[in-house]
């Protein structure tokens, strides 16, 4: 469920986008260049000028770039006009708006194809890699970047041009590697990832340098090769101390602290924390202060100081307040379940859980906003490519075409309408019955004939039925640590007191029963899904008790930490376990585990 931050990370770093920070001077110094400039001097200028704001304001960026972009075309700078729509692409991408970007970025590829100008081409082919990655059409995403690497292979340019060209390939190569860690082929990311690095070292560039080593790491951590991982991160921090990169800072010392507490070991864990934690104040980044806060309580709960935690878990949480950020807030509600449940609290952590289904739903609601955004740019394009092609036909043929194509269009725009209204009226009638459920369950919950009523409701009441059966779980795994404490205190007492701690931790053994809890679960977890264990042993009679319930956990989308807790083994131990569950269900690569499980009925 929770988005790992070093992934995010990855993405930033291997950008191709040039990571170049706005500085005043600068800024000031071509505003005044302006006021004295015409022709394609001028157009060149707004360039400059968008290429700055990049990071510092995006929304000036595509603002320079459109002026530059009308200027371009008024007076036939091809060239300027390319370069216009790149920068107007890249502040979308910045902004978040992927098909904004991708729009723009299409256009300038027409361009850069019309002008026969492979450094143009490649350019653009690069941005639009990007952009197909960032939108998870990862077949299109390759193949531009692969088209990158062929054009930078014939590419012919001056010494001085060399390096710019080299850096152009190791960005392509990074973006690659990306790519396979989003596919999870790790191997293959690692190799493009250290056909990077070898570049960037050899042209000097510290900084790339430290983002390929901070790639590596992430792809050995995902990869499950801990020491590896963190001796890559240590290797990009010192890189990142010496360039004075205080953000690049912050976010490798995260990286580290997750490997860190993942490993076991809190103490260094919690410090690198709070130094990324004291950057992020120092430079006024509140999604990185917020994002620290959850990691800081929730190291604290495994050093078992709920008390520590709660502090960070409210200012993370107002932070996400203050920003209106549903992703945020998504963030700091899981942390905050966590957090009641560690203390037993199980009714403070249900008003939490009806507060994320409502964040979720908006959230849902922002996707599907964003799929009829997708939906219409990408008809767009291909209207684009269409009207190209009809171009280059002859007029009696271009005629009829028009005609035949119009009225696809018309249809499809029909097609689309109809979808989205289907959809929209779904949406409405589940909103109207998950509202409905919820309030019968509430008054069933204040009768004493719960247990037989539920059996009567439909999936969602058994679903309900499940996330118990997964609670009592969660309280017997809180109920034998404290019988481990316990225990851990009989050799320190004097004999009475001996007796009554063994009078006590008798009755904490009378209410666990693993396999009990586990039997319940399995009759719950079963009245949805009927047919799910026998189905699953038909695709491999080698499971064990084990791989089934794994299997059952991932079900039910489980995200690794949570399907831990419950199994009561580490994360890494979980990742092991799903690699041997994927083994024996004999997946290839690119086959998602969860997206194999889920299709079970």
């Amino acid at each position: 469920m929770r988005k790992s931050y070093f992934s995010i990370l990855l993405i930033l770093f291997a950008s191709s986008i040039t990571l170049l920070f706005g500085k005043s001077d600068e800024i000031d110094s071509l505003l005044q260049v302006l006021e004295n400039t015409h022709g394609k001097q001028q157009v060149s200028t707004y360039n400059q000028l968008a290429k700055l704001h990049y990071y510092e304001d995006p929304h000036k960026a595509i603002e320079y770039g459109e002026i530059s972009l009308n200027l371009a075309v008024d007076n036939g700078y091809d060239e300027e006009q390319f370069f216009a729509l790149i920068h107007i692409g890249v502040g979308y991408s910045i902004l978040g708006n992927n098909y904004e970007a991708l729009v723009n970025h299409k256009q300038a590829y027409e361009l850069a194809v019309s002008l026969n100008d492979k450094i143009l081409h490649s350019i653009a082919s690069n941005e639009l890699g990007v952009d197909y990655r960032f939108i998870g059409d990862y077949d299109k995403s390759l193949s531009h970047f692969l088209l990158v690497l062929e054009l930078e292979k014939v590419i012919q340019v001056d010494d001085p041009e060399k390096v710019k060209r080299k850096k152009s390939i190791a960005g392509t190569m990074s973006n690659i590697g990306v790519i396979y860690v989003d596919i999870q082929n790790y191997n293959k990311a690692i190799e493009y990832f250290n056909q990077a690095l070898k570049i960037r070292k050899e042209i000097g560039d510290k900084r790339a340098v430290a983002a390929s080593l901070n790639n590596l790491g992430v792809a050995y951590q995902d990869k499950g090769e801990l020491t590896k991982a963190l001796d890559y991160h240590y290797k990009s921090l010192s890189i990142k101390k010496e360039l004075g990169h205080k953000r690049d800072i912050a976010k490798s010392n995260n990286n580290i602290g997750i490997i860190l507490q993942g490993s076991g070991d809190l103490e260094d864990a919690m410090e690198k924390y709070l130094e990324a934690l004291f950057i992020y104040t120092e430079i006024g980044d509140k999604y990185g202060i917020a994002y620290t806060q959850l990691r800081i309580a929730d190291a604290s709960l495994q050093q078992n100081n709920p008390d520590q935690a709660l502090p960070y878990l409210e200012q993370s949480l107002s932070i996400a307040e203050e920003t209106g950020s549903n992703r945020q807030l998504k963030e700091s509600y899981e942390y905050y379940i966590d957090y009641y449940l560690f203390i037993g609290q199980y009714q403070n952590a249900q008003k939490v859980q009806e507060k994320l289904i409502v964040v979720n739903d908006s959230l849902f609601n922002e996707r599907l906003s964003e799929k009829v955004a997708e939906m219409q740019t990408m008809y767009e394009i291909e209207k684009k490519e269409k009207e190209i092609e009809i171009l280059s036909r002859d007029t009696d043929i271009q005629t009829m075409t028009i005609k035949r194509q119009t009225a696809q269009v018309y249809v499809l725009v029909f097609v689309v309408i109809l979808f989205i209204l289907l959809l929209l009226f779904t949406l409405l009638l589940l909103n109207r019955k998950r509202l409905k459920q919820r309030q019968i369950n509430i008054e069933l919950e204040k009768s004493e004939l719960l247990h037989s009523k539920l059996e009567e409701e439909n999936i969602y009441q058994s679903k309900q039925l499940t996330t118990h059966a997964l609670n009592m779980l969660q309280k017997n795994k809180l109920l034998r640590e404290l019988d481990s404490e316990l225990k851990s205190f009989v050799p320190k007492v004097d004999e009475h007191l001996r007796k009554k701690l063994g009078k006590i931790r008798r009755q904490i053994n009378r209410n666990m029963n693993s396999e009990k809890d586990w039997d319940l679960f399995k009759q719950y977890f079963e009245e949805v899904n009927k047919n799910f264990y026998g189905t699953l042993q038909k695709k491999c009679d080698d499971l064990t008790s084990g791989d089934l319930k794994l299997a059952a956990l991932i079900k039910l989308n489980l995200n690794v930490k949570e399907a831990a807790a419950v199994l009561n083994i580490s994360p890494d131990s979980l990742k092991k376990a799903r690699y041997r569950l994927r083994k024996k269900l004999e997946l290839f690569d690119r086959e998602n585990l969860a997206d194999y499980i889920n299709k079970i009925v």
